[in-house]
């Protein structure tokens, strides 16, 4: 009876070293997103941009779009960002505190890919760009007709400001001469948002 007490505590206390032992073992680390002490092996990189930069590490879904024939950036695969992208002194003013983990914008706000960027390529000049597309035309709802690359001239240079992206979203599926219409037409509403071209239609 005594040897099989010794034998029942013996076992008890090996279970007890074990039930310890593996408490105290290395245990794999975890982060604790809360904690600012947290590391992490794929710790945020902050961004310090410069016309070299690798932008692909971050636009992830620009450079997929580079491949996408639907979006009229894929025409433009051999050139480097920056051959649109050309306003260095705001792409830097940007990207200033920027990290490897912020959420990428959908759209450019404080930046633009300017007119003369794109006419560089496109026809050199914007009579040469209308001329080319001279048969591209948008209709208001009473058929009247505007060529988007040759708007007239307004008092408050509303029509020279469009830029060229607000039409050409060169990132988003929709390169179709059809859907660039429709992106035209929307624009045009957004000022004309009665769809009629005509002035003085707001208030009669």
């Amino acid at each position: 009876m005594k040897r099989k007490g010794i034998i029942a505590v013996a076992v008890w206390l090996l279970a007890a070293c074990m039930v310890v032992g593996v408490g105290c073992a290395p245990q794999e680390a975890t982060k604790d997103v809360g904690s600012s002490d947290a590391t992490d092996s794929q710790a945020s990189v902050t961004v310090d941009w410069s016309p070299d930069s690798d932008c692909t590490l971050c636009h992830t879904s620009e450079q997929e779009s580079m491949e996408n024939a639907d979006c009229g950036v894929s025409t433009h695969a051999e050139a480097a960002c920056v051959a649109c992208h050309t306003d260095a002194e705001s792409l830097g003013t940007v990207h200033e505190g920027a990290t490897t983990d912020d959420k990428m914008p959908k759209r450019l706000r404080k930046t633009e890919v300017s007119e003369d960027a794109c006419l560089t390529c496109h026809y050199g000049t914007r009579e040469g760009l209308a001329e080319a597309t001279a048969s591209l035309t948008v209709v208001d709802k009473n058929g009247t007709e505007a060529h988007p690359h040759d708007l007239p001239a307004t008092e408050a240079g509303e029509h020279e400001s469009i830029a060229c992206g607000e039409c050409h979203a060169m990132h988003t599926p929709g390169s179709s001469a059809d859907t660039l219409l429709e992106a035209a037409t929307e624009r045009c509403q957004k000022c004309h948002h009665q769809n009629v071209f005509e002035c003085g239609t707001c208030h009669e």
